[in-house]
């Protein structure tokens, strides 16, 4: 069941704010839990991607079962960290090259669900991605 955010409208400030209502599971609150909803309220819709231009960067095949590369990767982009769903960080390379492509094998991985995030030279965060292991 769909959240009225009709009924928020008077909080200052909310059109650039994001509101999402889970529920105990850490589910979207109302929505089917395997997909990825969020419910977003704002004004600013072409500010919310900011760092767009690091988004561009691209993993395949996904989903993998042995060989996954990782591609157009952009200059500001100096590491890429994958970690499972536990938190554990399994891999990481550092990257040299604007557009270089990164050939990871996943051959000896369980299957499941992996974050591969990239960051900057400092280590802040730009961009996190899925990838499934089958």
């Amino acid at each position: 069941m769909p959240i009225d955010l009709n009924k928020y409208s008077d909080i200052s400030g909310l059109q650039e704010s994001l509101l999402v209502k889970f529920d105990k599971n850490g589910c979207v609150n109302g929505y089917d839990c395997s997909t990825n909803t969020m419910i977003v309220r704002t004004s600013l819709v072409c500010i919310a991607d900011a760092n767009e231009t690091y988004k561009q960067w691209t993993i395949y095949p996904n989903p993998s079962s042995d060989i996954i590369t990782i591609a157009n990767l952009s200059p500001e982009i100096d590491n890429i960290a994958i970690s499972d769903m536990m938190g554990n960080v399994i891999y990481t390379q550092s990257i040299a090259h604007e557009n270089e492509n990164v050939q990871i094998s996943t051959f000896d991985w369980p299957a499941g669900l992996y974050l591969i995030s990239a960051t900057d030279r400092y280590g802040k965060a730009i961009s996190t991605k899925k990838l499934m292991k089958i």
